[in-house]
């Protein structure tokens, strides 16, 4: 055979395997269609806090006077309230009113047997966490039975959409009682139930 015959030979063959790639012209490949990431639904981290609810406190409050009367003690009661969430921004009203059996002197002559109040809210909504001021009216009772005006701040957070847990610091000021001034301070736990 000669080596042109063998040239030749070795063209047609490799020109017989590379016949079918180029049968069909350009080769095209499928473009990919991308794939979305998966969306994650996250729960909802925020509370509505519009609407009544209504709960119990437990706390100590601590009583002091012009005088040397002064006590303190246990206290806690019921209360009742109506908010309006405006979105980052929380105002309502509330009504308490608390239980108590604080002496104010030694011989237990002068006792200190409720405490209400209606005030004003207001606040900041965190999602589930509500910070809010409070100011209004109250009334002691017992043997010293006076109107004054008390202030405050308090928290409360949101287990659900209908159970709250919470606290409040509240100064209450009582200027015209016999012995002068009778000023309280109170530290209490709160739940609540939003209906």
């Amino acid at each position: 055979m000669t080596r042109f015959a063998t040239l030749a030979l070795m063209g047609l063959f490799g020109g017989a395997l590379a016949a079918p790639a180029f049968a069909g012209g350009p080769v095209i490949l499928a473009s990919e269609t991308p794939v979305a990431a998966p969306v994650v639904q996250m729960a909802p981290v925020g509370a509505d806090w519009s609407g009544p609810y209504l709960g119990a406190q437990l706390g100590f409050g601590q009583i002091g006077s012009t005088d040397p009367f002064q006590g303190q003690g246990m206290i806690g009661g019921l209360h009742a309230g109506y908010r309006m969430d405006f979105g980052t921004f929380v105002a309502g009203a509330e009504l308490a009113w608390d239980f108590a059996a604080i002496d104010l002197d030694p011989l237990n002559l002068t006792t200190i047997d409720s405490l209400g109040r209606l005030g004003l809210q207001g606040g900041a909504d965190l999602g589930r966490t509500l910070l809010y001021g409070t100011a209004g009216i109250a009334h002691i009772g017992g043997d010293v039975d006076q109107d004054g005006s008390f202030y405050g701040l308090g928290m409360d957070y949101a287990l659900s959409d209908t159970m709250m847990l919470g606290g409040q610091v509240l100064r209450h000021n009582f200027d015209d009682v016999p012995a002068g001034s009778l000023d309280t301070t109170l530290v209490q736990a709160r739940v609540s139930f939003a209906f």
